[in-house]
């Protein structure tokens, strides 16, 4: 957590100065996040696990009335903004 806050002190127009970021220890190549952008997504056992939570969530509110607040996920990510209650 220490590191990730120094990051965001010394961050300069959006970027991370090059030093606070990690690097694989495997292939030693800059780290980053697990983002859907391109082939180095990880859909990993915890990734499915959760999205069978989300599915039964989804299942169990069918009819009702639910409030979805995406907040800062852009157009990139797969979104739930066209599931409507009762369709």
């Amino acid at each position: 957590m220490e590191t990730v806050m120094r990051m965001v002190e010394e961050q300069e127009n959006m970027r991370v100065p090059e030093e606070l970021v990690p690097y694989c220890p495997a292939c030693g190549e800059p780290m980053s996040m697990n983002l859907r952008c391109d082939d180095t997504f990880v859909e990993d056992g915890s990734w499915h696990e959760t999205s069978l939570r989300y599915a039964e969530f989804i299942r169990r509110t069918s009819g009702k009335k639910v409030l979805f607040l995406e907040l800062g996920v852009g157009m990139t990510p797969p979104s739930s903004s066209s599931i409507r209650s009762g369709e």
